[in-house]
């Protein structure tokens, strides 16, 4: 399944693209673009690929996607006798929109903080779905400089908020860290790096300069994670990423992310994704 490049048009009178889509049909293949996607279903429901996350799409859903993460949604067709009827809003914009360096401004540093987040998609839920829902669905007939303080708005809004969710894993789009500081972003490097080999804990520590027990509580605290715990999560994301954009087979694809073979990958893919590669990338092809 090919991820094609999506381009965003917009005119010379705006700094940021919306859209209000309507009709009984809209097609959203396996694509990526370089601009931020605000987007909410007002009506319709289906199923939605994020990275490397399949699941459900259903009215009032509204996510945040950073640039360039691969995403598709398929919509179900209306029950025998009825009209297929899709709502949608969509905002498009570049961290730039405003000014190369606007987001990098003091008072904007929680929504600087949330453009990273969303490298991975965003759900958002509860209380402030429904607060974002109201003025995602108002913005399409703002007009002028009221349309971009809405679009402020809503990213303040969003910034400020606990009831944000992960998409797809970390894995799937690798960031390196960069709020712990320099000696983090050299392991991560040193990690991502040799993913497709076996990778030895002590072996990374030495490199980074740790004992192994410095470096064991140094991962832990700063990423939240275990080593082990990391490095599994990196090499999922990319078999999902493998498998969804070439055509390598299960074995190639196993090797190639840094698993002994393919019964351990298999096990850990069933894991993280409750379902094996192979039915993994069937449902990306069915979907899409």
């Amino acid at each position: 399944m090919k991820v094609t490049y999506h381009q965003v048009t917009q005119t010379t009178q705006e700094s940021f693209r919306v859209m209000e889509l309507r009709g009984p049909d809209y097609k959203c293949t396996w694509h990526f673009h370089p601009e931020y996607q605000l987007g909410m279903v007002v009506k319709g429901s289906g199923h939605r690929i994020v990275g490397d996350n399949i699941g459900p799409l259903e009215a009032g859903e509204i996510s945040l996607l950073g640039p360039n993460l691969p995403h598709a949604w398929q919509f179900e067709d209306a029950p025998r006798g009825q009209r297929k009827e899709l709502h949608g809003i969509i905002i498009y914009f570049r961290e730039d929109f405003l000014g190369a360096d606007f987001f990098q401004r003091p008072e904007a540093e929680r929504i600087h903080r949330l453009l990273k987040r969303a490298a991975v998609g965003l759900q958002v839920r509860g209380k402030t779905r429904r607060t974002a829902a109201a003025l995602m669905q108002a913005l399409p007939r703002r007009q002028g400089f009221a349309r971009v303080l809405d679009l402020l708005q809503l990213l303040d809004l969003l910034a400020g908020s606990e009831e944000l969710v992960p998409i797809c894993s970390a894995g799937f789009l690798p960031q390196l860290p960069d709020q712990h500081g320099e000696r983090l972003r050299r392991v991560c490097e040193l990690i991502q790096q040799r993913i497709a080999e076996p990778l030895n804990r002590d072996e990374i520590a030495r490199l980074a300069h740790f004992s192994p027990g410095a470096f064991s509580r140094f991962f832990k605290a700063r990423t939240g994670k275990t080593f082990h715990e990391f490095v599994n999560e990196l090499r999922i994301g990319r078999a999902c990423r493998l498998l969804a954009e070439q055509e390598l087979n299960i074995t190639e694809i196993a090797l190639g992310c840094g698993f002994a073979n393919v019964a351990s990958f298999s096990r850990s893919f069933r894991r993280a994704k409750r379902c094996n590669p192979t039915q993994f990338r069937r449902k990306l092809q069915s979907l899409n």
